[in-house]
């Protein structure tokens, strides 16, 4: 590569107009750099590929915890928002992942979605109801975050309209970007965290004594081969669960709407026929995926497309750029809701595949087809110039103004 282009490609995960707009640099780095080192002391991975042998590949693991101590020089055992974060079946690695999803799978295989599927239409005409007559309002906040957010706790069996303050303000989120921390903020988010454990550990007790028709009491019921989740063990994945379970809906919801209003057609199209949208949303989580990256880090030294990954390296998978891989998808940086075979990347891979990943796109698409059909005279502002939240990890929304 010559110099003068290894120069551009310094990634920077601070600056502004990257943030806003990182698919060009993704772009670049997948022609000149598609295993790139960062001096930041991590490997982007931007082809799509490579991103798939990585998710595949067992040499790889989650080390997220390790990565946290390293950064705050800290213990894990002396952080409880970190041993939370390092329970969840999200952040860890077989054998306790495999012993972790069994369990977790067997309380959501008792919460069918099609079941749901009634609960999410009453849920999303109740939202709309509310904001009906005043004529605007901000989606983000009233719609696109209250709807995911009001499924998981009925799921769980929590009062949303009386604890949702309370749940979005300690979910332990802020820890999973790679921006420093510093010890004033861990603090909170300790605090925080020993909040939400107390909240949800009662919750459990509850369930023990008195069980219910909900995940957190198909949680604490579980059972494989006489084996069950520990105190700690619910706690952490009943958090991972809220977090989860609407942050990415959320941004989902919010990202397909402002690029339907994007593109007048294809808005048209699917007012027209509502069964479009299924495929609007696989096209829009390719398109402006709310989880931008995963993290893994290297077990054993190992290689990627022949480039050396020493053993304990942390690698940075860009699934925002493996979906816009020129190699996979023809037109990449096009918004096409009639695309074939979109099968992004988005929700992960091989053994961490996000649970919710169905949820999170049948939410998806009752939320905007019953927003388009409540609203029809629905407007966006500044679909041009949207109010991005500007993270490295996540493409979400600050505001969605709307107005009919």
């Amino acid at each position: 590569m010559n110099t003068q282009i290894l120069n551009e490609l310094i990634f920077n995960p601070t600056d502004k107009d990257f943030l806003y707009n990182p698919y060009p640099f993704y772009r670049c780095l997948r022609s000149e750099d598609p295993i790139h080192y960062s001096p930041l002391g991590f490997w982007l991975v931007t082809r799509h590929k490579d991103i798939e042998d990585v998710l595949r590949n067992k040499f790889f693991g989650k080390n997220f915890g390790a990565v946290l101590e390293k950064q705050l020089n800290t213990k894990i055992a002396d952080e409880p928002a970190l041993k939370m974060i390092n329970l969840q079946v999200l952040m860890s690695n077989p054998p306790a992942h495999t012993r972790l999803r069994k369990l977790i799978m067997k309380a959501f295989v008792s919460s069918s979605i099609k079941k749901l599927q009634p609960m999410i239409e009453e849920t999303a005409n109740m939202l709309i109801d509310r904001v009906e007559a005043e004529g605007s309002m901000d989606i983000m906040r009233n719609y696109a975050e209250r709807l995911p957010l009001m499924v998981i706790c009925k799921m769980l069996g929590i009062d949303a309209e009386a604890d949702m303050d309370f749940f979005v303000s300690r979910i332990p989120s802020r820890l999973l970007d790679l921006k420093p921390v510093s010890r004033e903020e861990l603090d909170e988010v300790n605090q925080d965290v020993i909040e939400l454990s107390a909240y949800i550990k009662g919750l459990c007790d509850e369930r023990r004594v008195s069980p219910k028709d909900d995940l957190i009491t198909h949680m604490v019921h579980a059972r494989e081969d006489g084996d069950i989740l520990s105190d700690d063990e619910l706690v952490a994945n009943i958090m991972l669960t809220l977090g989860a379970g609407y942050e990415t809906t959320t941004s989902l919801i919010s990202n397909a709407l402002l690029l339907l209003f994007r593109h007048k057609e294809s808005l048209d199209e699917i007012k027209a026929d509502p069964s479009l949208t299924v495929n609007a949303i696989e096209e829009a989580l390719r398109y402006e995926p709310p989880v931008q990256i995963a993290a893994r880090t290297a077990l054993e030294d190992t290689s990627i497309d022949g480039q050396m990954i020493k053993k304990g390296e942390t690698v940075i998978l860009v699934l925002s750029s493996a979906n816009r891989d020129e190699e996979v998808y023809s037109n990449p940086d096009v918004f096409d809701i009639y695309r074939e075979n979109i099968r992004p990347i988005s929700f992960g891979g091989g053994a961490h595949l996000c649970l919710g990943a169905q949820l999170s796109r049948v939410e998806s698409a009752i939320a905007i087809n019953t927003i388009l059909k409540r609203l029809p005279h629905l407007s966006l502002d500044d679909v041009e110039q949207p109010n991005w939240s500007l993270q490295f990890t996540r493409r979400i929304l600050n505001n969605l103004i709307a107005h009919w």
